[in-house]
This record gives C-alpha cells, structure tokens and sequence, in this order.
C-alpha cells in the first residue's frame, strides 16, 4: 500500500488541534505522562509530526496521546492486534478505506466521543465495530 511504496505525504495539521484529545482526558493516577517541560526539551512536538501518517483526526489525536504516555504495566496489551494487522493485508487495507472515509478535520475534538470515564480510547472496539458491520 502507501507506505510501502512511500507515495503518502501527510497533511499537517496544527498542533493545537490534535492536543484535544491529551488535553481533554482524564489523566489516570496509575498511568505515567511526559510532562510539558520534558515533552519539549526532547522535541516531540517534531517527532509526531514526522511519525503522524494517520488518515483521521482521531488517529492524530490518538498518537499524540500515546506519544505522551508511558505505559509501564500490560504493554503487550494490543500485540494480537498488531500482529493481526501485520498478517491480514486484505482486512488492513479494508479498516484503512473505510477509516479514510472518516478523514481529517482541523478542531474536532473527535476523539471525545469515544472517551470513557476512565479516559481510554477504545479506539479497537471502534475498528472492530466499523470494520466488520460495513
């Protein structure tokens, strides 16, 4: 696909914009975050704009939060997903359209829509019901 023929070049989307999601949740006690101070000494602000392919505001809201996060307990928790992704080209390619189709809109706060009160992203629950009920 697109990566592997390396013809994408991601829009850039202001920053502010993709923060909303980090901003916005609840920050858990037992859940370790790069403070504001670390977070631009080690320019991450950079480093997610050249890692951010993601097709959806809430794909960019998502890794910006995941880029903020350090996950010390059950980080193994989403392999199967992974490896499933990595295996299954024709269901990634499938998710890949029919997320595209969501697109990106600057400011949307999409991600709020799929917080929990415990500020998970169920993000694979949301794939998963999309990408099997189209």
């Amino acid at each position: 696909m697109e990566w592997e023929e390396k013809r994408f070049l991601p829009p850039t989307e202001p920053l502010e914009s993709v923060m909303s999601y980090w901003e916005s949740t609840p920050k858990q006690p037992n859940v370790h975050h790069i403070d504001s101070i670390t977070w631009n000494d080690l320019s991450m602000n950079e480093v997610f704009q050249k890692l951010n392919y993601t097709q959806t505001s809430i794909g960019s809201e998502y890794l910006y939060n995941q880029l903020h996060t350090i996950q010390l307990e059950n980080q193994d928790a989403n392999e199967p997903l992974y490896e499933l992704m990595e295996q299954d080209h024709e269901l990634r390619n499938k998710l890949i359209y029919i997320l595209r189709k969501l697109g990106k809109e600057n400011y949307s706060n999409s991600s709020s829509f799929f917080i929990k009160t415990t500020g998970t992203l169920r993000i694979f629950g949301f794939i998963s019901s999309v990408a099997f009920y189209q």
